[in-house]
């Protein structure tokens, strides 16, 4: 990983003429746009579908029934407490590791994409 970085900032120094850099930083922008988006995207989908599992709390609230609704939780977790009760803090934990992990994968994600975008540039400079 670290080579690649490397690479990429040799690639960046090389630059010779305005034209050049002025087509690696339009490759550039296009990355951490696309990156910015694909972040924005998966950190808003985690948090739609950990919240289904609040639906049940909501329409308590709204809508009573004679008798709880049963907890949904999208992820199970086994945490050896009683779920009705403790609901809002494992739902908290639950939120807490997606994005953790989610943050893995966004940015593993978003290095594969910035080096496309780089390998792209300096076929444009080359083609």
């Amino acid at each position: 990983m670290k080579i690649l970085i490397d690479q990429l900032f040799i690639d960046w120094n090389e630059l010779e003429t305005p034209e050049e850099y002025e087509i690696m930083k339009k490759y550039a922008k296009n990355g951490r746009r696309y990156s910015l988006g694909y972040l924005l995207y998966c950190y808003f989908a985690v948090y739609v579908f950990m919240s289904v599992s609040l639906i049940p709390q909501i329409l308590d609230i709204v809508l009573p029934l004679n008798e709880s609704r049963p907890i949904l939780p999208t992820y199970p977790g086994y945490y050896f407490v009683d779920e009705r009760k403790y609901f809002f803090y494992i739902f908290s934990h639950a939120i807490i590791a997606w994005e953790i992990a989610m943050t893995g994968i966004v940015t593993h994600d978003c290095m594969l994409l910035t080096y496309i975008e780089h390998v792209c540039s300096i076929f444009a400079l080359v083609g």
